[in-house]
């Protein structure tokens, strides 16, 4: 769920909703295998107009990867490379 989404929540209902309810699900969408390149990556992100995936590994999260960190990488790389 994205904080715009976030912040539609009625503020009465905040102390009703639990993290469950707001998380959003594992999708294909949204996941990615920790082998994945960064940049089907990135054009996963795009397609889907995501800021950040999870990557999973055996049905578990392993970790969550944001456009800013692949942007970050990207800048490095082209730093590196010239």
């Amino acid at each position: 769920m994205s904080t715009k989404e976030i912040k539609s929540v009625p503020r009465e209902e905040w102390s009703q909703k639990t993290v469950g309810e707001l998380a959003d699900k594992c999708s294909p969408e949204n996941t990615i295998k920790p082998q994945t390149d960064a940049v089907q990556a990135l054009s996963k992100m795009r397609r889907n107009n995501a800021s950040r995936l999870m990557v999973v590994e055996n049905d578990k999260l392993v970790g969550i990867i944001a456009l800013k960190d692949m942007l970050e990488f990207l800048s490095l790389k082209i730093e590196l490379d010239e």
